[in-house]
C-alpha cells in the first residue's frame, strides 16, 4: 500500500520558468518544452555542486550555439529572480491535504547553491514547515537526479519502501529512474492531471 509521497520542487511545486525568461528569449529555442527538459539534464553537475551555475549557464548556451559574456550573466537569470518565482498553490493543497490524510511526505530535488540562497526558495518557505519528513537538496548531497543513490537514500531516511512511494517530477528522465526503482512514478504535467493520477493508484487527495 502507499504510503509515501516524494515531490520534486523546481517545476513541480515552483514554477521557475518566468525567472528564466531573459534566458529564454536570448536563446530562441524552436521548442521551449524540449529546452526545459534539456535545461534540467544539462544542469545536472551542478546540481551535484561540480560546477558553477554561471558555467552551466555559459554551457546551456553553447548547446544552442550562443556565448554569454560574463557582464550579461546576472541579466539572464538573477535579475528580478525572487519577484519572478511562481508557487503552484494547486500542488501545494494537494501536499496540504495528503499531510491531513497522514501520507509521508519528501522531496527529491535537483537543487543549485547559487538559487537555493535565493530568498523563499526552500521548500519549507513554499509550503510550511513541519510538512514534509524529509527534504533532499542535490547541492549538499553530491549526488542528483537520475542517480539511483538520491531515490534509495529518500527512502532509507523516511523508512519506506520502493513500492510503497511515489515520485513526482516534470522530466521524463527522472521519472523513468524512479519507475526502474520500484517507486511510483508521475510526470507531472499540471495539478489537476496529478489529483487523478493520485487517486489511479488509491491515493486519496
Amino acid at each position: 500500500m502507499i504510503n509515501t509521497i516524494f515531490f520534486d520542487v523546481g517545476g513541480v511545486i515552483l514554477n521557475l520558468e518566468g525567472s528564466f525568461q531573459n534566458l529564454l528569449e536570448f536563446i530562441k529555442p524552436e521548442n521551449p518544452k524540449e529546452f526545459w527538459q534539456e535545461f534540467n539534464i544539462l544542469a545536472v553537475p551542478a546540481c551535484q555542486g561540480k560546477q558553477s551555475f554561471n558555467d552551466f549557464l555559459r554551457d546551456v548556451a553553447k548547446k544552442y550555439g550562443k556565448n554569454i559574456s560574463d557582464n550579461s550573466l546576472d541579466d539572464l537569470w538573477m535579475k528580478n529572480v525572487q519577484e519572478t518565482m511562481k508557487i503552484n498553490s494547486d500542488v501545494v493543497n494537494i501536499i496540504k491535504k495528503l499531510k491531513k490524510q497522514n501520507y509521508k511526505l519528501g522531496v527529491i530535488s535537483n537543487t543549485i547553491k547559487e538559487i537555493s540562497e535565493v530568498s523563499g526558495s526552500h521548500p519549507e518557505d513554499m509550503v510550511g514547515k513541519n510538512i514534509f519528513d524529509v527534504i533532499l537538496s542535490s547541492h549538499e548531497l553530491g549526488i542528483a537526479k537520475p542517480q539511483k543513490e538520491i531515490f534509495e537514500l529518500a527512502m532509507k531516511k523516511i523508512y519506506s519502501k520502493p513500492e510503497e512511494c511515489v515520485f513526482i517530477d516534470d522530466v521524463q528522465k527522472y521519472v523513468n529512474v524512479a519507475d526502474s526503482l520500484g517507486i511510483n512514478g508521475i510526470l507531472f504535467t499540471d495539478a489537476e492531471d496529478l489529483d487523478e493520477k493520485l487517486k489511479e493508484l488509491n491515493v486519496l487527495t
